[in-house]
C-alpha cells in the first residue's frame, strides 16, 4: 500500500498515542500532527521525477542513543508531500507493527520541515533588519507609527538584554571586552529586529482587512503592539472535507490541544472564503470559535480581557478558515 492508502484506513485518534509513545517530545505538538494528518488526506498524490524514490522502507533502527532500535521510515524527508503520498510502504521482514504505528512513524517524518503548508521550516539566516526596513516603509506610507529602540518600554529592554544573555555565543572563551561588548550588541539587534519584524508583519498582514466595512479597528491602534511588554502569535488554517464546518474544526483543534498563545489580551484575524459586510454576520460556529479562543489565549482571573477581531477574505480558502491569534498583555481597542 501507498502511504495515503495507509493514511485513509487509520484514524488520528489510533495514530496519536503512537506518536507520543514513539517520540515524546512530540506531546505537545500533537494539534499540528493532527493539522499535518488531515493535509495530507486531502492531498491529491502526485509523482515527481526529481524525487528521492519511490519506495519508503519501514525498519527497525538503532539510534545509538541507548534507548534501543525505533521504527524509522526513510527515505520521506525533503520530498514534497504530495510525491510522499505516492510512495510504496514495504516493511523489512523482521518488522511487526500495526498500522497505526507505520502512520505514527511517516507523519513524523514528513512533518519534519513543517507541519501545513505555510509553516515549512527555514534553515537559512534571516536579515531580519532588512524586513523590518520594507515593513516599516509599509506602515508608515499608511499612517502608521513604528517607535525606535530607543522608545522601548524599559522592563521590556531588560528582557530582551537577559534573553540574549542567554542565547549570545562568544567563540573563543578568550576573546576580548571589546570583542565581547560588539557580539553582545550584535545578539541584542537581532533579537530587537526579530521582535519588531514579528509585530510588523502581523500589522501589515491585516492591513488590508482594515477597511472591511465589518472592522473597526484602525492602523494606529495596532501600533500599539510595537510598545507591548508581550506578543506571541500563531496562524492555523483549518483542513475540513465537504462533510465538516470548518469553525467547529478549528474550535475543537483549539479546544483539545494547546495551539494558541497565552496573555491577558487577544486579537484574532478571521479569513474566511466568504466576505464581509458587518460582524453581526458571524454564524453560531464563528461565534463559538471565538469564545474558545478566548478560553485558550486570555489567562487573566474570569477572562476579563478584551478579545479583538478582525474579519478578512479571502476567496482562494473556499470551505476552509485561518486564523491567526496574537496573544498581548495590552488592549490595542481601549
Amino acid at each position: 500500500m501507498t502511504y495515503k492508502e495507509f493514511l485513509n484506513i487509520v484514524t488520528f485518534e489510533e495514530v496519536a498515542p503512537h506518536i507520543v509513545n514513539m517520540y515524546p517530545e512530540a506531546k505537545d505538538s500533537l494539534g499540528w500532527f493532527k493539522l499535518h494528518y488531515d493535509m495530507l488526506k486531502q492531498m491529491t498524490p502526485k509523482r515527481h521525477d526529481d524525487s528521492n524514490g519511490d519506495v519508503c522502507h519501514i525498519t527497525m533502527k538503532d539510534w545509538d542513543d541507548g534507548t534501543g532500535p525505533h521504527l524509522d521510515a526513510f527515505p520521506m524527508e525533503g520530498d514534497l508531500w504530495e510525491h510522499s503520498l505516492t510512495k510504496e510502504i514495504v516493511l523489512d521482514a523482521d518488522v511487526h507493527v500495526t498500522d497505526a504505528e507505520i502512520v505514527a512513524c511517516c507523519l513524523w517524518h514528513t512533518s519534519f520541515y513543517g507541519f501545513t503548508k505555510g509553516q515549512k521550516k527555514e534553515f537559512a539566516n534571516i536579515d531580519f533588519k532588512s524586513k523590518v526596513k520594507e515593513l516599516k516603509t509599509i506602515i508608515l506610507n499608511n499612517g502608521g507609527y513604528v517607535p525606535s529602540k530607543r522608545e522601548l518600554l524599559p522592563f521590556k529592554k531588560q528582557e530582551m538584554i537577559e534573553d540574549t544573555k542567554k542565547n549570545v555565543w562568544y567563540g573563543d572563551k578568550n576573546v576580548n571586552k571589546t570583542k565581547r561588548k560588539r557580539l553582545f550588541r550584535q545578539a541584542f539587534m537581532e533579537t530587537y529586529y526579530e521582535r519588531m519584524e514579528a509585530i510588523g508583519s502581523f500589522i501589515v498582514q491585516v492591513l488590508p482587512a482594515l477597511s472591511v466595512e465589518a472592522n473597526s479597528l484602525a492602523l494606529g491602534q495596532l501600533c500599539k503592539l510595537f510598545f507591548s511588554g508581550r506578543f506571541a502569535t500563531v496562524t492555523i488554517q483549518s483542513y475540513v472535507d465537504g462533510t465538516t464546518n470548518a469553525a467547529s474544526y478549528m474550535a475543537d483543534l483549539v479546544c483539545k490541544y494547546d495551539m494558541l498563545p497565552h496573555g491577558r489580551n487577544a486579537i484574532v484575524h478571521l479569513v474566511t472564503g466568504h466576505s464581509w459586510t458587518n460582524s453581526s454576520m458571524l454564524n453560531p460556529e464563528e461565534n463559538e470559535l471565538l469564545r474558545t479562543i478566548a478560553d485558550s489565549v486570555m489567562t487573566t482571573k474570569d477572562n476579563n480581557g478584551t478579545v479583538d477581531l478582525i474579519l478578512d477574505y479571502n476567496p482562494a480558502l473556499g470551505q476552509q478558515i485561518q486564523i491567526t491569534v496574537v496573544a498581548t498583555d495590552i488592549s490595542v481597542s481601549e
